[in-house]
């Protein structure tokens, strides 16, 4: 059971996780790729409020916003809006990594101080 506690396990988690959305934040890339509508068709509950949203997010940080791809919810749909606005794909794919290195280090941590004080 001590292996769990190792960090080289954790942090392969961590790559194994981020790895694991990045592929998924891809395939959403791909579809927002197809327009506006693909996405809409896609996730009916995407209305005009929520896709003007995140239109005035992409102007106001441009492909910055990616960095909240990690973020449950959210993130699909600023995924899917990077393909319909055009979002270079290695932009795409450095800010997408970077979102799910933070938000899976942060569970690992989370996950690592939970297990730490439930075994020690």
């Amino acid at each position: 059971m001590d292996y769990v506690l190792e960090p080289g396990m954790w942090l392969l988690a961590v790559l194994l996780l981020s790895t694991i959305g990045v592929a998924a934040n891809f395939g959403l890339y791909e579809i927002g790729k197809q327009g506006r509508t693909a996405i809409e068709e896609r996730y009916p509950k995407i209305g005009p409020e929520q896709w003007q949203r995140v239109q005035s997010l992409y102007q106001r940080f441009g492909s910055w916003a990616l960095l909240l791809s990690g973020i449950p919810l959210l993130g699909p749909l600023v995924a899917s809006a990077a393909g319909a606005f055009d979002i270079r794909l290695p932009t795409f794919f450095i800010l997408v990594l970077v979102s799910q290195l933070l938000r899976n280090t942060l569970i690992v941590m989370a996950a690592v101080g939970t297990f730490s004080l439930v075994a020690g």
